[in-house]
């Protein structure tokens, strides 16, 4: 009888790491001093999508707590936010 090798994963099974919509977010705040508003972010996450559905918020949102921003201020109905300061990249 041929004893057969398990088979190896080719590739990562989780979920994306580092995906179109944590890029955007990272390089709209690619330092923590910078500030962004909730429609700047989605457009640098989104940039041929004028206004986003119910679903893109809510990956966009999911998104930003992937990358590990956080929100310091309001500003009328839009949260500012920006990356912690521990940020090491």
């Amino acid at each position: 009888m041929v004893k057969i090798p398990p088979l190896r994963r080719l590739r990562w099974r989780g979920a994306k790491l580092g995906g179109k919509l944590q890029r955007g977010a990272k390089f709209c705040l690619y330092r923590p001093e910078i500030e962004a508003k909730t429609h700047e972010l989605s457009a640098w996450m989104r940039p041929d999508t004028d206004k986003p559905s119910r679903w893109q918020l809510h990956e966009d949102a999911r998104a930003r707590r992937s990358i590990g921003a956080v929100k310091v201020r309001r500003e009328g109905r839009e949260w500012i936010w920006r990356l912690p300061e521990d940020e090491k990249e």
